[in-house]
């Protein structure tokens, strides 16, 4: 039986002052799911070291101290992908880098998983704040986009 937890740690450095790494010990899950990491991928790391067992893969915002995704697994990690490609095949804009991760793990006989963790921003829908929920509806236009991909996969997705 595979164990998945998802969390959104408000800051990793916050999390683990908190007791995360006390609930990680008492629910050894095989694999953590994160989101509002808030920090660069050397501190990630730091919580969840290749020596202790773990495989990461991280996927920081470009604006620090803002969003962050990461995922840490106990299976070996065959291969990960960050952020989510624009319709017109550009690049994400800074405000949505660190919203999207998805990895392929290796479940042993040839079998795999793909997991994501993803953000979904707020967004506020006043009128001097309408540009901040277009960016959101654009995000999830392209996640639902990504969805769609995941969908033809010849192994369990896992969102």
């Amino acid at each position: 039986m595979l164990s998945i937890a998802t969390v959104n740690v408000n800051g990793i450095r916050a999390a683990f002052r908190k007791g995360m790494g006390e609930w990680l010990a008492e629910r050894a899950p095989d694999v953590v799911l994160m989101q509002e990491t808030r920090a660069p991928e050397d501190i990630v790391a730091s919580f969840f070291p290749e020596e202790a067992g773990w495989h990461l893969a991280v996927h920081p915002c470009e604006i620090k101290g803002r969003a962050g995704v990461a995922i840490a697994s106990r299976l070996p990690v065959m291969a990960s992908r960050v952020g989510l490609i624009q319709g017109d095949g550009s690049d994400e804009p800074p405000v949505d880098t660190g919203r999207w991760i998805e990895a392929d793990l290796a479940l042993g006989g040839g079998q795999a998983v793909t997991v994501v963790s993803t953000y979904f921003h707020s967004g506020t829908n006043t009128p001097e704040m309408q540009h901040t929920m277009d960016a959101k509806y654009a995000h999830l236009a392209k996640a639902d986009a990504r969805l769609v991909e995941l969908v033809g996969r010849d192994h369990p997705v896992i969102v």
